[in-house]
């Protein structure tokens, strides 16, 4: 069930401040996203890439603008923004404009072109359904393996070019699973890890953090 639509700036999702004006909110399409889902996509779309601390991710919000229409379709509109130096969110600290698909397809807006890129494929209930992990993904300099996934656990092998290797079994939730300070995110065809916490050996881990399509 869709989370309870807060008042502004009330809510968190995965650390991040969201902000939404509760008048604008509607009720997601059937099958569709809400609006906190596609937050929460972008949020761990974005954890790699911000690189911040649990406790500095209240210096980013991301804020709910509305629908627009994209390649004929309906999409929320959401920027990331990040505080000011008197810590305050404004329209000129937007750092990112997004667009997210009601079936999960999220798009960056490109000032350059002066138009949107798709970043991110699909999710989990739309495109894989049934929560398989099995299988080989691969980013540009990784690649993830994983076997023997019984439902509630799975082994997987991460292998860096660089010749540095990870493996392990993972515990299994729904479409997240987590080793040590890595979390796991089925999205689809795309599985996610970023790096959630940081330990006195979590180095040696940063680098498989990203994101791993289906080979």
């Amino acid at each position: 069930p869709e989370a309870p639509a807060p008042e502004a700036g009330a809510e968190t999702i995965n650390g991040y401040l969201f902000m939404v004006d509760v008048a604008i909110l509607g009720d997601p399409p059937e099958g569709g996203l809400s609006v906190f889902d596609a937050v929460e996509l972008l949020s761990f779309q974005d954890d790699p890439l911000l690189g911040v601390e649990e406790s500095t991710k209240s210096d980013f919000a991301y804020e709910y603008i509305g629908i627009i229409d994209l390649n004929g379709e309906e999409h929320y509109e959401i920027f990331l923004k990040m505080k000011d130096v008197n810590g305050e969110f404004s329209e000129d600290t937007a750092i990112a404009r997004y667009a997210v698909a009601m079936d999960g397809r999220a798009y960056v807006f490109l000032e350059e072109s002066g138009e949107f890129e798709i970043i991110h494929n699909g999710v989990a209930n739309t495109l894989n359904p049934e929560g398989e992990w099995w299988g080989e993904y691969g980013k540009d300099d990784a690649t993830l393996n994983i076997v023997n996934f019984d439902g509630k656990t799975f082994h997987f092998t991460l292998t860096m070019k660089g010749g540095a290797e990870l493996e392990g079994v993972a515990p299994v939730d729904d479409y997240t699973a987590e080793y040590m300070d890595l979390r796991f995110t089925l999205a689809g065809e795309v599985i996610l890890i970023e790096q959630y916490e940081k330990r006195g050996d979590s180095a040696g881990r940063a680098a498989f953090a990203g994101q791993y399509f289906r080979q």
